[in-house]
């Protein structure tokens, strides 16, 4: 076990956490990423969506197991784009989740209105809520642990239909041995409709491992119960991934500041303000470190 550890140890990449003059600044990150651009005034210029057709089976089944999932969705090539970017900040030593400053990383959330539209309404929000992930199979890193994304507000309707969901999307192949996402379906979750709990207990029989091809998408509601695998040494194909979350228009936020034009590019300095949110807001499922944590904090002052 102490050669495990060592090896880990070696082969762990140290963090570098930018200045707060580098964070602020657009040509330190596209120095970093040169294929990427970084509109600082944003954009509403109107984008062509993905083509997704929501189906009444596909309804079903977010009802019943509380989540979907669309193969291939997005394009190899614009996929290959983004994982490259997430690469280059990950061997800098930079958290993954920096990668919003850029407007590719944007672009999808602005097209996925013919997703979104059939189960949150037209008038669909975003939720100032994102992450990406870099699971490095040499140190065994893992996805966040199993939990619910909404556990202080009820986000789903009697009837099952979500009021909120979040929209995961695979930057490589996602695989058990890299750490794909594991769900706990709703009718198989005995907790499902208790508001009154925050219990994760997981219905072992009852789990699914939910391996995807690098370009697909998960969406599920925020109160199904998910987390993500340990990657293993077995594998030598990092889980890259990015999530975003949603909610309908017409319920209570369940987060601010609410985006309310989601299919519009944010200015340069909101998308920094909103990465250095992320920090704050998640540092109980993903260990900030102290630099990092002061970093966010001079961003968002």
């Amino acid at each position: 076990m102490a050669i495990l550890i060592e090896d880990i140890t070696k082969n762990a990449i140290r963090e570098n956490v930018p200045t707060i003059a580098q964070a602020q600044d657009t040509e330190f990150w596209l120095k970093l990423n040169p294929h990427f651009t970084i509109t600082p005034e944003g954009s509403h210029d109107k984008l062509a969506p993905i083509p997704v057709n929501v189906t009444e089976e596909m309804l079903h089944y977010l009802v019943t197991d509380g989540y979907i999932q669309l193969d291939k969705v997005i394009s190899t090539e614009f996929v290959a784009g983004l994982r490259s970017g997430v690469d280059n900040l990950r061997n800098a030593g930079i958290n993954p989740s920096f990668v919003f400053v850029y407007d590719e990383f944007w672009i999808i959330s602005r097209q996925l209105n013919r997703l979104l539209t059939p189960i949150l309404g037209e008038t669909y929000q975003q939720l100032p809520d994102f992450w990406c992930w870099y699971l490095d199979p040499h140190t065994q890193e893992a996805g966040w642990g199993p939990h619910r994304d909404r556990i202080h507000a009820n986000p789903i309707f009697p009837d099952g239909m979500p009021k909120s969901v979040t929209v995961w999307i695979a930057l490589t192949d996602a695989t058990p041995l890299n750490g794909c996402i594991y769900m706990l379906p709703a009718h198989l979750d005995k907790d499902y409709f208790n508001f009154k709990t925050r219990e994760t207990n997981v219905n072992a029989h009852g789990i699914r491992a939910l391996p995807v091809d690098a370009g697909s998408l998960l969406m599920w509601n925020q109160r199904v119960v998910h987390w993500g695998g340990t990657s293993s040494t077995r594998t030598s194909e990092p889980r890259i991934s990015m999530a975003i979350e949603y909610q309908r228009a017409d319920v209570p936020p369940f987060n601010t500041p609410m985006l309310k034009t989601p299919e519009a590019l944010l200015p340069f300095d909101v998308r920094l303000m909103l990465i250095a949110k992320q920090f704050t807001q998640y540092h109980h499922m993903y260990r900030v470190s102290d630099e990092l944590a002061a970093l966010a904090k001079s961003i968002l002052e």
